[in-house]
């Protein structure tokens, strides 16, 4: 099964302190090294996102800098907006938040191929295209290098094929965010659950 967990930022943000008195102190002294409070919010509900799933004392960082538990599932992290989201599996996962209202069609030519481009309308395609693109990236654990250069063969649908491999694909669009899930592997069952604070501090 594969699980994602969502926590709206609007609901965590009069919680900032019960968060960070939550989490392990370097993860404190992590969230608090942002300036701006709403990025410090999103560090924090990220750090315990990933602590209801692993150990946080036992992530270690792969050579392209994703986090991963060397004996726990396989999970990755996103924050756009309003939400920050964690997706976890038994193989390779990827998750990608994005605000549609920020995407703007100009990148088109620079961020996508030919071949991706003429799948990009408006903003809602070219939010969807990208959080694929990134959720892809993510997955393989190396983010999207020359993301131009480096094309996603997109059906927009249940799958793609990104650097020879094949990944399988869930997505949706939910109160002007875009959201992708990608894995190595089909998706038997995934589970998408929002949580308040009081459950994320359980």
């Amino acid at each position: 099964m594969t699980q994602v967990i969502l926590g709206r930022l609007y609901d965590m943000m009069p919680h900032k302190q019960r968060l960070l008195s939550a989490l392990p102190e370097p993860y404190q002294k992590k969230a608090l090294r942002y300036v701006q409070e709403k990025d410090q919010v999103r560090s924090a509900v990220g750090s315990l996102l990933i602590a209801r799933f692993v150990y946080l004392e036992s992530i270690e960082i792969g050579p392209r800098g994703k986090p991963y538990a060397p004996d726990g599932p396989c999970f990755n992290i996103s924050h756009a907006g309003d939400y920050i989201g964690i997706i976890v599996g038994d193989n390779d996962v990827g998750i990608d938040i994005e605000e549609v209202s920020r995407c703007n069609l100009s990148i088109v030519k620079a961020a996508f191929t030919d071949e991706e481009a003429l799948l990009i309308h408006d903003c809602h395609d070219l939010a969807k295209a990208w959080t694929i693109k990134e959720a892809v990236g993510k997955c393989l654990g190396e983010g999207l290098l020359m993301p131009h250069e480096n094309g996603v063969k997109l059906d927009m649908e249940g799958r793609c094929i990104y650097k020879e491999k094949t990944f399988y694909l869930r997505c949706f669009e939910h109160l002007g965010h875009a959201f992708a899930f990608a894995k190595r592997s089909p998706f038997d069952e995934l589970t998408i659950d929002v949580i308040g604070v009081d459950r994320l501090l359980q």
